[in-house]
């Protein structure tokens, strides 16, 4: 990709939703590329109002709008706010770029830059701070390499430097895990630690229409899964340790990182505070899904897509969702095909939005709320129950949401490389 240029960024919707592509221009709008720091100019462009379209002409609305926080940037991939520093928030983005931007003064720089195979869905895909950031200024990285035949996955520990308030620099200092991926998409992208201060990971099935390697059921390999690593004690000669209380630790023919299993591409996914696991999964055909996964949760896929059979087994083994985890809420082709995990709302300038769970399609551009089911009844689906507000269709591809210090929602889009703010809508 040429940096300073306009150019088609193209998105596989394999790992974002279908198996198409589809071609998204990425203008570089009103671009700010700066080696060490620089100043934003104003945002000279009007935010978004909402259209609404098919289904969410029949749901409860809240009155919202986008507005502009931040643009110039190429894919954003992911955002993250520095520990300790609530106004700045860094931007991942797909070719290999982490920029800081602080919205308290305007200034931006940029963190690292890293080489990437940006083809298909490969790129940098997510960033997780330490919980001890504040002393030991750590922080992990989600990213694809090019590797002996193909691509890879590396999560790596990057130690960042902080000047008069600013990140101003990160140094990959070691490398946690790395294995080989057979093809260009479904790679996950969500790293976070959890509030027992393990790191969990996702990653996708591997590529290619259906799993037709079965990567989802198979426990011997990390595809299709959400994994839970101890970074902070490595052992073995790996950069981490296996918890000795993941659910398959001590079986001979699993993967003792293993937490979760069954997964198409989990882009992103969320801890709540009580410790429960939101994972959104991306459909590959007619469902796109929303579960709470317990340790050693099976979440169906390439058995199950949501809440439908997918693939009769081979060995005869049922499909039913007695066996698996079902998700408590899908939607079909007619909202959307590549559902982008959010935040739980818990302040914020809307109070609408509060207690509500955002979260929105990237290749529909549709943004909703829904009240989450509480502890105890999240199992089953049940579409008819879900309390889902629609919020809006915007001309964007939401892949990443956030909170800034404020409590709002912020969310990135892939295509037009803009950071927006979900806002109240002016009279």
């Amino acid at each position: 990709m040429g940096r300073g240029r306009w150019l088609l960024l193209a998105v596989v919707v394999g790992v974002l939703g279908g198996t198409a592509v589809r071609f998204v221009p990425a203008l570089r709008t009103r671009a700010v590329r700066v080696m060490g720091w620089g100043t934003v100019p104003g945002v000279a462009r009007p935010g978004l109002l909402p259209e609404f379209h098919e289904g969410d002409l029949e749901r409860r609305r809240i009155a919202v709008r986008l507005e502009v926080v931040a643009e110039g940037f190429i894919a954003p991939t992911d955002i993250q706010f520095v520990p300790g520093l609530p106004t700045v928030m860094l931007v991942a983005q797909k070719q290999g770029r982490c920029e800081w931007v602080d919205l308290r003064d305007n200034t931006r720089g940029l963190l690292f830059d890293v080489d990437v195979p940006d083809v298909g869905e490969s790129g940098l895909l997510g960033l997780a701070f330490h919980p001890k950031f504040a002393s030991n200024k750590l922080l992990y990285v989600h990213r694809n390499t090019t590797r002996a035949g193909g691509t890879g996955t590396r999560i790596s520990e990057w130690k960042v430097e902080l000047r008069a308030g600013k990140p101003v620099a990160a140094v990959e200092s070691r490398v946690v895990l790395e294995f080989d991926q057979p093809q260009e998409n479904h790679n996950g992208g969500q790293i976070v630690f959890g509030p027992d201060g393990m790191l969990y990971v996702g990653f996708g099935d591997g590529g290619r229409p259906g799993d037709p390697d079965g990567n989802g059921q198979n426990l011997g390999t990390l595809l299709g899964k959400i994994v839970r690593l101890d970074v902070d004690h490595p052992s073995d000669g790996n950069g981490y340790s296996i918890p000795q209380d993941n659910p398959f630790v001590d079986s001979p023919t699993a993967r003792g990182e293993i937490w979760v299993y069954g997964l198409r591409n989990p882009w992103r996914f969320l801890f709540l505070d009580d410790g429960r696991l939101l994972v959104p999964d991306v459909g590959a055909e007619k469902r796109e899904e929303l579960s709470f996964a317990l340790p050693g949760d099976n979440l169906g896929w390439n058995r199950r897509e949501g809440d439908l059979c997918f693939k009769a087994p081979a060995d005869g083994s049922p499909c039913e969702a007695s066996a698996m985890r079902e998700p408590f809420y899908v939607y079909g082709r007619e909202d959307g095909q590549s559902i982008t995990g959010g935040v739980l709302v818990k302040g914020g300038a809307i109070p609408q939005l509060r207690g509500k769970y955002v979260f929105g399609d990237a290749w529909r551009g549709r943004l909703w709320a829904m009240s989450l089911p509480a502890s105890g009844d999240e199992g089953g689906s049940n579409v008819a129950r879900a309390d889902v507000l629609a919020l809006g269709h915007y001309p964007i591809m939401p892949v990443t949401f956030a909170l800034d210090a404020d409590g709002n929602v912020l969310l990135a889009d892939l295509g037009q490389g803009v950071v927006y703010r979900i806002a109240e809508a002016k009279e």
